[in-house]
């Protein structure tokens, strides 16, 4: 048996495409049409922002709260500290959102046995060119 790629998230062999071995679901390259292999990109762009508006909307209500319990009980100094800690919280949480690194992950589909499939997902361009090279090398190879 012939090995065309070997890592430690995939195994791509002459007979079979294996992902995160050996627990993983495994896809024998005879079912799958050499036609219908395609990369494309995902990103997880909106639920991470949902994220962090959530969390920055958290803290408004919190500023908005130590606001009010300092105008009611009279004491200035409580309401300009419950919007410091809530300026505080929202930078805190989006930061992080303004500075974050690309999310993209990169994703191998194709048809096996006339179902359309996640073949393999990840955030690295190469190593999904790598995988999909593997398979179309398997399958000219006379899988």
């Amino acid at each position: 048996m012939r090995t065309y790629y070997s890592g430690p998230d995939a195994v791509v062999t002459d007979a079979s495409l294996t992902v995160n071995p050996p627990s993983g679901p495994s896809f024998a390259l005879g079912d799958l049409d050499p036609d219908q292999l395609h990369i494309s990109t995902e990103s997880d762009f909106y639920s991470t922002a949902t994220i962090y508006f959530g969390i920055a909307a958290v803290t408004g209500v919190l500023g908005c709260l130590g606001t009010t319990f300092g105008i009611l009980e009279k004491n200035w100094w409580i309401g300009l500290g419950g919007i410091a800690v809530a300026g505080g919280l929202f930078l805190a949480t989006f930061i992080p959102f303004v500075l974050r690194r690309d999310d993209t992950v990169y994703v191998l589909r194709g048809v096996h046995r006339g179902v359309q499939v996640l073949l393999y997902k990840s955030a690295s361009e190469a190593k999904t060119f790598r995988i999909w090279y593997a398979v179309r090398e398997a399958l000219e190879s006379g899988c």
